[in-house]
């Protein structure tokens, strides 16, 4: 599971970098490459950072409540986060659990960044705890 989400992750840091989201990561679009290698796939969803969400997308089971709220459906990095949150999933580890509980938080400005995020799922699977999981992130 870790090996995943820290795949994912790296996918995400990468886009968010480039000032794209990725609008739709769910274990659909995750393929196993086998060897704790994974990719994320299925970029029809994909967006500039920032731009209004579609639409025919405001009915996803995965778009973070944020989004729809929001007036002008506006899509950010932080909503992306907001899904990778929604695969952690219930888990049950209680570090990873704390992480989902800060990528779903409802104030966004709290939520991990991408690069946040990858490096607390590295620090767990080293086995090590991450002091970002300990108190809120503010960016």
């Amino acid at each position: 599971m870790i090996a995943a989400l820290i795949c994912v992750t790296r996918a995400l840091v990468g886009l968010h970098a480039l000032k794209f989201v990725q609008r739709d990561v769910r274990w659909p679009n995750i393929l196993c490459l086998g060897d704790d290698a994974y990719i994320l796939i299925d970029f029809e969803s994909a967006g500039r950072d920032g731009d209004p969400i579609p639409d025919e997308m405001l009915d996803s089971k995965v778009l973070d409540p944020l989004v729809i709220s929001d007036v002008r459906h506006i899509y950010r990095s932080c909503h992306d986060m907001y899904q990778l949150g929604k695969l952690i999933g219930d888990i049950n580890n209680p570090s990873l659990q704390q992480l989902r509980m800060n990528l779903q938080s409802a104030n966004d400005a709290e939520r991990c960044t991408a690069e946040t995020a990858l490096s607390i799922l590295i620090a767990l699977q080293n086995g090590r705890a991450h002091p970002s999981l300990f108190a809120p992130v503010s960016e």
